[in-house]
């Protein structure tokens, strides 16, 4: 089991949820033996929360999602929601680039002209994930 283990691990980064989760769905039934290898690598340095959460969020920061998506993601795949805020806390100075960012990849760089498309954009940037007070913000200055 440890080496499943490290052959998921030597793909991607997990959440240490995850990856038990993954583990069970891949047959492994005896939870005693699967708490002691997570722990394993743990102490070996090959299964790491925080690393998981910052290479992750860095991910999905850098495909045009915000940070209410990520949290929604993030806790799906386990993670306490307590972590998630502490880790989204580090990329706070980035939402304002990253929406920009998200919007004009969508929509050009023009400033928004008229109701519906402002509509349009803010739904858009409010299913990528991001606070409605920031797509107000965002939306509103490139309107003048």
């Amino acid at each position: 089991m440890r080496r499943l283990a490290m052959d998921l691990l030597a793909r991607r980064e997990y959440g240490r949820v995850e990856l038990q989760r993954k583990l069970q769905r891949r047959g492994v039934q005896d939870t005693a033996l699967l708490v002691r290898v997570l722990d394993a690598l743990e102490q070996d340095g090959l299964l790491d929360q925080q690393r998981f959460l910052e290479m992750y969020i860095r991910a999905r920061v850098n495909a045009g999602f915000g940070p209410l998506r990520i949290a929604a993601e993030l806790m799906q795949k386990g993670v306490p929601r307590g972590e998630v805020d502490v880790s989204l806390q580090v990329f706070s100075a980035e939402w304002r680039s990253a929406i920009v960012q998200a919007r004009n990849k969508k929509f050009g760089s023009s400033c928004v002209s008229g109701r519906d498309e402002l509509a349009r954009q803010f739904r858009f940037l409010a299913y990528r994930g991001f606070p409605s007070d920031l797509i107000q913000q965002i939306l509103f200055s490139s309107a003048d």
